[in-house]
């Protein structure tokens, strides 16, 4: 699967489960996320046309 400039996928976060402090995205910028799930985007709720999501978990890292 090849990502390109523009597309969107579905992230999700839960507050149980990840603790990044301040972590704020900002549309424009790159951001490298380590360790984090990726599923088929099968739901009846999608937020964007991509078919897979990530899933940030516990030890999810992000860096600008």
């Amino acid at each position: 699967m090849l990502i390109v400039q523009g597309d969107k996928i579905l992230a999700q976060m839960r507050n149980v489960d990840v603790q990044l402090d301040n972590v704020i995205f900002d549309v424009g910028h790159t951001y490298v996320i380590k360790n984090f799930e990726v599923e088929k985007n099968s739901g009846h709720y999608k937020a964007t046309r991509h078919g897979f999501k990530i899933n940030f978990v516990k030890t999810t890292k992000v860096t600008p």
